[in-house]
Order: structure tokens, then sequence, then C-alpha cells
């Protein structure tokens, strides 16, 4: 039996976003939405992590690209 190559594809969110009328999960959205989207460029770039935002210390946070192989 012959072996296919794996192929890796995108495990984040690419869905349309909801607009929420209430402030406070507009802004919750917002964030979820630019999250998302620096982690498909990181995911295209090839990259396996990637930083958004600063912690309390004014550190910046890494999150771990999602791949999925196939």
């Amino acid at each position: 039996m012959e072996e296919r190559e794996k192929i890796r594809h995108f495990g984040g969110k690419l869905s349309v976003f909801v607009n929420y009328k209430d402030d406070r999960q507009a802004a919750v959205g917002r964030v979820y939405r630019n999250l998302e989207k620096k982690h498909l460029k990181a995911y295209l770039r090839g990259d396996k992590k990637f930083t958004f935002g600063r912690d309390a210390h004014g550190v910046p946070m890494w999150y771990f690209v999602q791949e999925i192989w196939l």
C-alpha cells in the first residue's frame, strides 16, 4: 500500500465574526478577530509560535500555531 504525504491544514478560526451590539462583547470580538488574523499570518509564514498582546508585566504573550496534519 502506498503511503501518501500528509498535508498541513490551519487549525484556527476562519469563519465570519459576529458584530455585537453590546460594546463589551464587541471589544472582545475585535480582540479575538485580531488574534485569529495574526494566527493565520503566522501559519502562512510557517511559524510554530506567534505573539499577541502582553501580560500584566508587559511581557509579550506567546501562542502556538494550530496545525492539523491529514
